[in-house]
């Protein structure tokens, strides 16, 4: 929670995910302190995360939620390699948007289109 560099976010949530043989993480920000999972914990669908919150650079309680497409490999392969963030090597251009380049991992993706909502 509020890891050092990401204190913007606040408290937050990182989740890993594989649907149809790619590999997606999701990011929730400002987040109330005391996520009631411990890292490291798989969680299933339905299952409470955290709780929505004002912490970091937030002007009032609310939720950002982040997707990032990260390719094919497993679950396992991308922690055995992975440097502390989800978003490294993603920024905030258009051009590492998935829409604008293709779908080439990793890359951010609209989370609207990712949750169903656009």
């Amino acid at each position: 929670c509020g890891a050092p560099g990401m204190n913007a976010g606040g408290n937050q949530i990182y989740t890993l995910v594989r649907v149809n043989g790619k590999l997606y993480g999701t990011i929730y920000f400002h987040l109330e302190s005391g996520s009631p999972i411990a890292s490291g914990q798989t969680i299933v669908a339905g299952q409470t995360i955290g709780r929505v919150g004002t912490s970091g650079n937030s002007s009032g309680p609310h939720l950002h939620a982040e997707v990032i497409y990260l390719g094919s490999q497993s679950i396992s392969e991308y922690i055995s390699s992975w440097n502390g963030s989800l978003t490294y090597n993603t920024g905030y251009s258009y051009a590492n948007r998935c829409d604008f380049n293709g779908n080439n991992a990793p890359c951010r993706m609209d989370p609207g289109k990712a949750f169903g909502y656009n």
